[in-house]
């Protein structure tokens, strides 16, 4: 269940490494800022207990959407279980390799370095704008120039990659066979940005209406901040864009609920339910030591994580400053770095297949002459992509009912992205039968260590594990 961030600066999990105590960075780290006080914040960062009216509410809520199945329920662990707070369980007896759950995610993005790669939905990274328009992307946009120069097809003509280009931008080179995989046009930002688009209407007003209205750069008071704040998110660690996109939805859920009367803490309160019962921790707190950062240094490097995320919050909350100020609790520091935590410890990376690379594996296994044929169209880009022809989407997504599983060194059920449905869904899946009230649980580390070493990976999580594997491995 671990993330890592490519493209970032600092990796967002390594944790093949034992952690030294962090009680020094507690004080800093518990600090308050000008515009909210630690009293605004406690009750956003407790988890809700199972049976408070919040937990029964969102729960109740995501059933009735279709996105709890019946046959799960989530609940308080009981004293049974080394595991404390909520879990998962079967309300059936389930099968081994049974799909037990297939789950949109609550939150996601795309990595700003794939954005050179693939044209996607802003909201579910689909695929989207057609064959031409994906390969128009990669070489028009890919870093370092994706163009390799000339290319030829079948011993002809020297084809440069500018002549591609033009090709694809005015449509005098339409690939064969570009029926058979079919994409959905490319809707834009309603608000008018470059930064969005979408795969529907259906998902461009979900984005609109649930978080892109406050974020979008043509919409906000301040666009220089907004511009600021995504380029510094960029070049740093760009889960702060989609810590962002917490915070809006947040936000305009909150004004939604003081506008129907609860007063603005009440707003908040119901607001951040749907990001309340995810497992938190400090960011540069729960982000395990890089193997190349020795022990002596690692204060060094908390605090210089701590102190992008100071920095990446003071821009986001010049660049929404209307709601920072009606709203201060959502922007102070103790929230932020506790959002990118909750990222850290429950976020599933996102691959999806791209259909450049199934376009170009189709097109090679043609019967001939159809392949020599498509080939002499197809084969110069091919060439001028290079490496790149195959790249995938990557992201990285939060899952609302995912996010419940509790950890076992010896997991009944397994997290997997399905690779073909063109969507960040999660599906868990049984590992082995089930029985009717047992716990669902996952691995959130690697299985193949010694009881030591999973001891010191999940430190990381703030639990030592007492699983049946691990008594039998270790008796206490």
């Amino acid at each position: 269940m671990l993330c890592a961030f490519p493209g970032s600066r600092f990796p967002a999990s390594n944790v093949h490494g034992c952690i030294q105590s962090r009680d020094m960075f507690r004080e800093a780290s518990t600090m308050s800022n000008a515009q909210g006080s630690m009293a605004d914040v406690q009750p956003l960062l407790r988890v809700p207990d199972a049976s408070s009216e919040s937990f029964r509410r969102y729960f109740e809520g995501l059933r009735s959407r279709g996105v709890l199945p019946e046959h799960l329920s989530v609940r308080n662990c009981g004293s049974d279980t080394c595991t404390s707070g909520k879990g998962i369980f079967s309300q059936v007896d389930l099968e081994k390799d049974a799909l037990i759950l297939r789950e949109k995610p609550l939150v996601t993005m795309q990595h700003a370095e794939n954005k050179w790669h693939c044209l996607v939905c802003s909201h579910c990274l689909r695929f989207v704008g057609g064959l031409e328009a994906q390969l128009l992307h990669r070489l028009d946009r890919a870093k370092d120039g994706a163009c390799r120069g000339s290319s030829s097809a079948n011993g002809g003509n020297q084809v440069t990659c500018d002549e591609i280009l033009l090709a694809l931008k005015n449509g005098s080179k339409l690939l064969p066979h570009r029926e058979e995989f079919p994409m959905p046009a490319l809707i834009p930002c309603p608000g008018g940005c470059d930064e969005a688009q979408y795969c529907s209407q259906q998902c461009a007003q979900e984005a609109w209406e649930g978080y892109h209205s406050i974020l979008c750069v043509s919409q906000v008071a301040n666009p220089s901040k907004m511009i600021e704040f995504y380029a510094h998110a960029d070049e740093t660690n760009d889960i702060f864009n989609l810590a962002a996109l917490v915070v809006a939805k947040t936000v305009l859920a909150a004004t939604k609920y003081a506008k129907e009367g609860a007063s603005d803490e009440e707003a908040v309160g119901r607001a951040w339910e749907p990001f309340s019962m995810g497992w938190k921790a400090l960011w540069w707190e729960s982000v395990g030591l890089p193997d190349d950062v020795p022990i002596s240094e690692e204060e060094d490097f908390r605090n210089q994580l701590q102190k992008l995320a100071e920095d990446s919050l003071e821009m986001l909350r010049h660049a929404l400053e209307e709601p920072a100020v009606r709203f201060p609790a959502l922007f102070t520091l103790e929230l932020w770095g506790n959002i990118i935590g909750m990222f850290e410890l429950n976020n599933l990376d996102v691959s999806i297949p791209s259909p450049v690379e199934d376009y170009f594996l189709f097109i090679d296994e043609l019967e001939e002459p159809e392949r020599s044929k498509a080939m002499q169209i197809t084969q110069p880009m091919l060439d001028a992509l290079d490496k790149a022809y195959d790249e995938p989407c990557s992201g990285s997504a939060f899952y609302a009912v995912h996010s419940c599983l509790n950890h076992s060194c010896d997991p009944n059920t397994a997290a997997l992205l399905p690779e073909n449905d063109g969507e960040a869904q999660a599906i868990i899946q049984c590992l082995k039968p089930i029985a009717k009230g047992e716990e669902l649980t996952i691995s959130y580390i690697d299985l193949d260590a010694g009881w030591e070493e999973r001891q010191e990976m999940l430190a990381d999580y703030g639990f030592h594990c007492c699983c049946n594997r691990c008594q039998d491995e270790h008796p206490p």
